[in-house]
């Protein structure tokens, strides 16, 4: 068959669609670079799906809305966090510094945004400057004028400290 062939020979690299399987993935507002990583990942030889799983990582690393409040909490009390998640980026030429946000959680109007560290941006500025929107591991933390802290917040900024885009993921 066909498709035993393919799978034989391209094992690494193919994934079967299977339309029953786009109904469980269409609510995930995710690019199909990473429906099919999942698929891949989570799939036995056959391409059966362990759901449960994919559920289980989801959940721990590509938060919810409601999960980013969270994560605000823990960045203004002086942790540093870290998720999979949708990033734009742009330059704001009135200040000159590179700043992010991320418009699953609201965007810069809803307290998900900031500065992108210089070194991340010159590092990433080929992929993160030439296309609209990007999904990557982000690492956050919050500082005041350039240090973290936890004290005296009257002037905040989210830093985006480390950016690993998917489709450079090894």
């Amino acid at each position: 068959m066909l498709e035993d062939k393919v799978r034989e020979i391209f094992a690494d690299m193919v994934v079967l669609k299977d339309p029953q399987r786009s109904e469980y993935f269409s609510n995930l507002s995710i690019p199909s670079y990473m429906r099919d990583w999942l698929v891949m990942k989570f799939s036995d030889d056959n391409g059966t799906i362990d759901y449960e799983s994919v559920g289980r990582y989801i959940k721990r690393y590509i938060p919810s809305r409601e999960d980013f409040e969270q994560y605000k909490f823990q960045m203004v009390n002086g942790d540093t966090v870290q998720f999979l998640a949708r990033v734009r980026v742009s330059v704001d030429v009135k200040t000159g510094k590179t700043v992010f946000e991320l418009p699953d959680f609201g965007g810069s109007r809803g307290g998900a945004g900031g500065v992108v560290a210089y070194d991340v941006a010159e590092k990433w500025q080929n992929t993160l400057l030439r296309e609209s929107e990007n999904w990557g591991i982000v690492t956050l933390c919050w500082m005041m004028d350039g240090t973290p802290s936890k004290a005296e917040r009257s002037h905040h900024n989210d830093w985006l400290q480390a950016i690993l885009p998917l489709r450079y993921r090894s």
